[in-house]
């Protein structure tokens, strides 16, 4: 079920692993909205068990989507980073 809700979100490009860690690029199918609303639907359709994942690193800190979901949503400093970084790696 899960992979049906995020399929609808995602489309696949590619799956690496690296160090025994899966590393998969995905184009995100949301056209039209702004980076916020964009994360915030991505994030609500996460399984409960994916929010836990590292997401970005920044200033050698992982992010989980937990932490970036917070920290973007209370407008934080950090927050901002977070969004940045996850634009240019076209995450967003």
């Amino acid at each position: 079920m899960p992979e049906e809700k995020l399929s609808k979100i995602f489309k696949v490009r590619s799956i690496k692993q690296f160090a025994g860690v899966v590393v998969v690029e995905a184009k995100i199918l949301l056209g039209g909205k702004d980076p916020l609303s964009k994360f915030n639907i991505i994030y609500a359709n996460l399984p409960m068990k994916e929010r836990i994942q590292i997401v970005v690193v920044i200033n050698d800190q992982p992010i989980s989507w937990e932490m970036a979901h917070r920290e973007i949503n209370n407008k934080t400093k950090l927050g901002e980073e977070i969004l940045k970084v996850l634009i240019e790696l076209r995450i967003l």
